[in-house]
């Protein structure tokens, strides 16, 4: 099957832990259909759990997580993003980053005045 580019699928949630379920659900939906093997699908569920997990301890006063994921030419890019103001970063941050840089082929967290993340996975187990 071949796969183009898609819009951006848009999905926003409180700004609560309770509901990073969906975009695991979201996450993988958008990952089969870029045509990811099962191994880069929970790679793609990880990332985005333990990004937005980061925001969700970071922001204060956050009532909204904004999450977009897009399908990208070799791979699926999400960002997210919350309207709390940027607190204290968790103490588990550094553990967070190795995840990610386990699960991903690249992230960025912007925690200086906004709490906004962006990450990367290719479709390919064995990067």
């Amino acid at each position: 099957m071949e796969v183009t580019r898609t819009r951006a699928v848009e999905l926003e949630v409180p700004a609560e832990a309770r509901y990073l379920r969906l975009a695991r659900l979201v996450a993988s939906g958008i990952g089969t259909d870029a045509g990811f093997d099962i191994g880069a699908l929970e790679d793609l569920r990880v990332g985005v759990d333990e990004a937005a997990s980061v925001l969700l301890a970071t922001a204060t006063g956050a009532t909204y997580l904004r999450l977009r994921f897009r399908i990208e030419d070799d791979g699926v890019g999400i960002e997210g993003e919350t309207d709390g103001a940027v607190g204290a970063t968790p103490p588990w941050l550094d553990m967070s980053n190795a995840i990610l840089s386990g699960v991903t082929d690249e992230f960025a967290f912007d925690l200086d005045g906004t709490c906004r993340f962006r990450l990367v996975r290719g479709k390919q187990e064995g990067r």
